[in-house]
């Protein structure tokens, strides 16, 4: 019988699953789950970015000449024609250099013909050897000054007339006043440039979206690509539109490259107003129809003592565990358990990726009741995902639609296993086991450091110069750990910073954040993975300013797909009393001193349940005082589990961590335990306010 290869890896991945981390046998009570349904979805992948609407063409109406505006003819959204007039300077100083200029063209003129007349004698008497040549030189010198004069004294005119004309402003097209920056008695000065009057928008009828889309998806997209995109004032309703150009210009805006992408929108009906911002999707890729899963079920990993009910329902004791070759189905399984049809193993039905190579899939589990109640699972291979569904596109037969699939526990033993971080929850996203062909030799595993970074390399290419910013960093964070990083100004601390924070990549190198390959994500894996695993903690503590404390702290679990968010406001009240500020948590930022609010900024970082909280500066705007007690908050957490890097400039701040890595130029000078660590507690007994805001 022919076989398949498929499912020798998936059935591998999923037995080592059973193993990873099972170190005691737990006898629970029951246990209820919170279940997702397998369905067929239509599935897009998309590139999201953000823009503004503007007008298609749009024209500064300036002025020429200073004065007093007089008069104001059009307003905001009138529909103006080329030629009207929209405002008037006050033409009185204008009016009187136009008179000024009229005198000085009649004298010339006198002037001129006198000069005439005296050329006329001097030519008479020069003939009849009465004057000398010296003398009817002389006149001929007087008559070409007056011609030159009255000329200058005639542009003179011509220059007042024109001033005089320019004292009225009138529209140079046809159009849309969308800005007045002047009113009635404003002064306006008209130097080396022209100020700025009125802005008249060519055609609303016709639009157009500047999107600024990351270096990372701009090869991506290219003109004459569909797009849709949606703006606030109209959140219910999608529009449409299409790429026209993708500008080769780059901008930088802290470390991070973007590209000008132009998208021409239809606005017959008007309701498009120049200024709003648009939330753009370039589509990139469609399955229609196909057998997806929810993502919350891809990522729920399950208790010890659902692995070991599950070990216990199938042994594996004698099982070959090199598994068949690739392409061979299992032994003894039906010749069913083939890709899900229409598909191949390693993408969409043969559809290409955008790079126009095949679409790999991963291998994935899914834990579900059979139809005896008792657990199961199902090895699958998974395809396209739009960040909530994922396309299945190989699978057993019991994986089908309508199967309802575990996502989360909600009662009974619902400990992940392996959780160190005590803000982790039973459904949160835990990274996958690592494993290799011979573990099922049924050994735990070692669970993956939080951090592993070898090599890496960051360049900045300012003008013509190269600026290597990290040159060959290598980092191991275990979790548990608490380590201070350190460096004067353009050592490379805050670069090493942003890409462990999953804020910009390296230029090379190799970097792992909970045994995930962080280089190999993409845009929004990336974003999902820095929601999942991060939380950041700033010197500025970034707070929405008219927002509760316990709503700040709620922010981070809008943008989770783990299901987390639906008991969000629990979880935040828990990291708000965690920190101290369980009596606070209707006050606003104003109402909080600067300890409070970076406490709020902790609780915000903890919500999440991550594997790593990043601290930069933290201490940076609060007294000694309130540093310390950030600093003991922060030696609580860590030894209740939470892992902490902090990058500081402060040798007695790093002083509070386990080990300190120091950076130069780029370089790591120096990683060590802190022999002489500080405790926060023991400071702060000695210490006394030092701000009538601090607090215990």
């Amino acid at each position: 019988m022919t076989k398949i290869k498929l499912w020798a890896p998936i059935a591998l991945a999923a037995l080592t699953v059973l193993m990873w981390g099972i170190v005691s046998r737990t006898e629970g009570a029951s246990t209820t789950y919170r279940f997702a349904t397998i369905g067929r979805e239509d599935i897009e992948s998309v590139v999201t970015a953000t823009g503004t609407l503007e007008a298609t063409e749009t024209v500064d109406v300036g002025t020429q000449v200073s004065g007093q505006i007089a008069e104001l003819l059009v307003d905001y959204n009138d529909h103006v024609t080329a030629g009207q007039l929209l405002a008037r300077i006050d033409p009185t100083i204008l009016e009187q250099e136009v008179g000024s200029a009229e005198a000085n063209l009649a004298r010339s003129q006198a002037e001129l013909d006198q000069a005439e007349r005296e050329l006329t004698r001097s030519e008479e008497l020069h003939d009849k050897r009465v004057v000398t040549d010296a003398e009817h030189d002389q006149a001929l010198y007087a008559h070409a000054v007056a011609t030159a004069s009255h000329a200058s004294a005639q542009i003179a005119l011509e220059r007042a007339r024109r001033n005089l004309e320019y004292s009225e402003v009138r529209a140079p097209n046809d159009g849309v006043v969308v800005s007045r920056d002047i009113d009635v008695g404003q002064t306006v000065a008209a130097s080396l440039s022209a100020p700025t009057l009125f802005v008249i928008a060519q055609d609303l009828s016709e639009m157009e979206i500047l999107a600024s889309v990351d270096e990372s998806d701009i090869g991506l997209i290219h003109d004459g690509q569909d797009v849709r995109f949606s703006v606030r004032a109209y959140a219910d309703e999608e529009f449409s539109g299409t790429v026209r150009q993708v500008r080769l210009q780059s901008t930088t805006q802290e470390n991070v490259v973007n590209y000008s992408v132009v998208i021409g929108v239809d606005n017959e009906d008007g309701r498009l107003l120049p200024g709003m911002t648009a939330t753009v999707e370039f589509v990139i890729d469609r399955a229609v129809g196909e057998l997806t899963v929810p993502n919350t079920a891809l990522r729920f990993q399950a208790t010890e003592a659902m692995q070991e009910q599950v070990l216990a329902n199938r042994p594996v004791e004698g099982r070959d565990d090199r598994g068949p070759a690739d392409g061979e189905v299992p032994a003894g399984a039906d010749a069913s358990e083939r890709p899900v049809a229409g598909r191949g193993a390693s993408g969409v039905a043969g559809d290409p990726t955008p790079d126009g190579s095949a679409a790999e899939s991963e291998a994935a589990v899914l834990w579900y009741l059979d139809a005896n109640g008792e657990l199961a699972i199902a090895p699958i291979r998974t395809g396209l995902s739009d960040g909530r569904n994922t396309v299945i596109v190989a699978a057993p037969p019991e994986v089908a639609e309508g199967l309802q699939v575990i996502a989360a526990v909600v009662s009974g033993d619902s400990s992940p296993a392996a959780a160190t971080n005590p803000f982790q929850s039973g459904n949160s996203a835990q990274s996958a086991p690592p494993w290799t062909e011979r573990s099922l030799l049924m050994r735990p595993v070692r669970r993956p450091p939080v951090i592993e970074a070898r090599g890496l390399e960051k360049t900045y290419q300012m003008g013509q110069t190269r600026v290597h910013a990290l040159r060959g960093v290598d980092v191991t964070v275990e979790a548990g750990e608490m380590i201070a990083i350190m460096g004067t100004s353009g050592s490379g601390k805050s670069t090493l910073m942003n890409i462990l924070g999953c804020l910009d990549r390296s230029s090379g190198g190799r970097y792992s954040l909970d045994g995930i390959d962080v280089e190999s994500l993409d845009k929004n894996d990336v974003a999902d993975l820095r929601n999942r695993k991060l939380g950041f903690v700033f010197q500025g503590f970034n707070l929405l300013p008219r927002t509760s404390a316990i709503e700040n702290v709620e922010l981070p679990l809008l943008y989770d797909r783990s299901g987390r968010k639906l008991d969000s406001r629990a979880l935040a009240r828990r990291a708000l009393e965690r920190v101290g500020l369980g009596e606070r948590l209707d006050h606003e930022p104003a109402e909080l001193s600067g300890g409070q609010q970076q406490r709020v900024a902790i609780a915000r970082a903890l919500v999440t349940g991550p594997s790593l909280v990043l601290a930069d500066e933290p201490t940076g705007n609060l007294d000694s005082f309130t540093s310390v007690e950030v600093m003991g908050l922060f030696q609580e957490l860590n030894e209740e589990g939470v892992t902490i890097l902090v990058v500081t400039h402060e040798p007695e701040i790093a002083r509070y961590a386990k080990r300190l890595i120091e950076l130069r130029d780029g370089r790591v000078i120096r990683d060590e335990p802190i022999a002489d660590r500080r405790s926060a507690a023991d400071d702060l007994a000695s210490l006394q306010p030092v701000a009538a805001g601090a607090f215990s």
